[in-house]
């Protein structure tokens, strides 16, 4: 855990080499450790995770893939044997989130296609699996809505952000970052 911290300490001081350091360092220290699955599997991911989106960051679009598509493995290993429910929840979360991100990595390509099936998946999925109100299915809303504008769909473009707009508008808690995403993908499509 404090070498992941660290590798996040280091991360949002824009010292990105020092971060994958230190999420190495993480990932070498976690295989050591007794080969429970929330060390193999839940924890690994987590770490590969930072690692995915911080390759995405450094350019290194094909290593950010392949992690992110090892990290959604491991997450659905440590689901199929997991006993922990809220572990399973959290992991099943993350999971979403890593799909996402491999879905975000293909559009940054060029692979609107590939991308929009991805993000598709998990949102569908979060609409199962989540409740209504769960931030997560307004980020997949967003994030659906920039999917289709890179497949020239306007339309489900515009339906998309407008139900992520209306969701944000009924928080209480705003999360910034999300609103100001879904502002500026409208002001896109308009």
């Amino acid at each position: 855990k404090t070498y992941n911290a660290l590798g996040g300490m280091m991360w949002y001081s824009a010292k990105l080499d020092s971060s994958l350091y230190f999420f190495n360092k993480a990932l070498k220290i976690l295989d050591k450790t007794d080969k429970k699955p929330i060390n193999t599997f839940y924890r690994k991911a987590l770490v590969n995770s930072n690692i995915a989106v911080l390759n995405q960051s450094l350019g290194r679009i094909d290593e950010a893939i392949e992690s992110s598509k090892e990290v959604i493995n491991n997450y659905q290993k440590f689901i199929d044997v997991s006993k922990d429910e809220s572990y399973k929840l959290r992991a099943l979360k993350n999971q979403l989130a890593a799909i996402d991100n491999l879905g975000s990595f293909y559009h940054s390509m060029g692979e609107f296609e590939r991308a929009d099936k991805l993000i598709a998946y998990s949102y569908q999925k979060k609409k199962k699996k989540l409740p209504e109100n769960d931030i997560n299915i307004t980020i997949s809303q967003i994030i659906s809505a920039q999917a289709k504008i890179g497949l020239r769909d306007f339309k489900a473009a515009n339906n998309l952000i407008d139900k992520a707009i209306a969701s944000i508008n009924k928080e209480k808690n705003t999360q910034f970052f999300w609103h100001a995403s879904a502002l500026s993908t409208k002001a896109t499509i308009s």
